[in-house]
C-alpha cells in the first residue's frame, strides 16, 4: 500500500525494532545523558528494570522512521506529535502501526492524519501519537 492510495481506516504494514545495549549508549553520548539507567547496569537492576532504558528520543525516531518509510519524500511529513507511555529496554523488541484517520484537501493539497504507536512484544504501548503528512498526487 501507498499513502497514495490510502483510505481512511486502512492499517498501514508494520515495521519492527530490536533495541540493543550499544544504541541506548551511543545514543545517551550523543545527547550527553550521563543519567545511569542508559549505561550502568547495577543501577538499572537496584531500579527495577530488565535492562539498559532507551532514551525516549529513540523511540521518537522509530515512529518516525517507520512514517517517512511510508512517505515519498521526507518533507511530506507535515507534523508528529508523540507520548512516551512505558518504559523501553534493551533486547524489547518493538513494532511501529499506524492507522489512517482522516483524509481532507488543506489549500490544495490531500494530506492524512495517522494514528500512531510504537508496542512492545508483550503488547504495552510504549509510544503513542499522530502525524499528518501530505498525500502523493493521484
Amino acid at each position: 500500500m501507498t499513502l497514495r492510495d490510502v483510505a481512511v481506516g486502512d492499517e498501514l504494514t508494520p515495521m519492527n525494532f530490536t533495541v540493543r545495549a550499544r544504541n541506548i549508549k551511543m545514543m545517551a553520548a550523543i545527547m550527553q545523558d550521563s543519567t545511569p539507567l542508559h549505561f550502568d547496569r547495577r543501577y538499572v537492576e537496584s531500579q527495577g528494570h530488565s535492562g539498559l532504558v532507551n532514551e525516549g528520543p529513540a523511540n521518537i525516531s522509530y515512529v518516525t522512521q517507520f512514517v517517512l518509510e511510508q512517505l515519498e519524500s521526507p518533507v511530506d511529513l507535515l507534523s508528529l506529535e508523540t507520548q512516551l507511555e512505558a518504559v523501553v529496554t534493551e533486547g524489547d523488541t518493538l513494532t511501529a502501526t499506524g492507522t489512517v484517520e482522516d483524509k481532507r484537501t488543506v489549500s490544495g493539497r490531500r494530506v492524512a492524519d495517522l494514528d500512531l504507536t510504537l508496542d512492545t512484544e508483550e503488547g504495552e504501548v510504549a509510544l503513542s501519537g499522530t502525524a499528518t503528512v501530505r498525500l502523493a498526487d493521484e
